[in-house]
């Protein structure tokens, strides 16, 4: 089970640097409407790969942590005498 969880984190990560890459983004309605081809500052556009990125990385992340806590909880119980 760690193992799945770092392949999700490891993906996760590599999702959100694909996501990160600049692409082009035209629409010929924006033009016409304001006259400018100019989009304001304060938009901003999730990429879709970004989401999933940080979908699995959060996934991954909580898997680990339930993991790991239930290890350690095992760990202690079996030290009891």
């Amino acid at each position: 089970m760690p193992g799945l969880a770092l392949a999700a984190v490891l993906a996760g990560v590599v999702m959100l640097a694909y996501a990160g890459q600049p692409r082009e983004f035209v629409t010929s309605d924006n033009l016409t409407l304001t006259g400018s081809g100019d989009l304001p500052d304060s938009l901003t556009f999730v990429d879709p790969w970004a989401i999933a990125g940080v979908v699995l990385l959060v996934a991954g992340l909580l898997v680990l942590a339930f993991t790991a806590g239930y290890r350690m909880g095992r760990r202690r119980r079996a030290r009891r005498p």
